[in-house]
């Protein structure tokens, strides 16, 4: 199993804590954001939730209404890109 595909999810957010509650969103729009596997770069969302209060992921645009859910924990993908170990 990579590391991509033990952190970055799709489907649900898993523990509900994404899909769950408000959240903010900033569009990102360069080549250091990741993509989901249909290739549509992804979007910087915050959670609203008690469990995460306020802490970022990587979702794509719509996420709640597409069938593609990729979702991803900012901090986890910048600790995987400062290791090499994603992708």
């Amino acid at each position: 199993m990579s590391a991509r595909s033990s952190s970055a999810r799709k489907g649900c957010a898993g523990d509900g804590s994404a899909k769950e509650g408000s959240f903010s969103s900033t569009n990102a729009n360069n080549d250091s954001v990741p993509r989901c596997d249909h290739k549509v770069p992804c979007i910087v969302n915050k959670s609203g939730t008690s469990r995460n209060p306020g802490r970022q992921f990587y979702c794509r645009p719509y996420w709640k209404t597409e069938d593609c859910r990729f979702f991803i924990w900012v901090d986890v993908y910048e600790m995987q890109i400062r290791n090499g170990s994603w992708g």
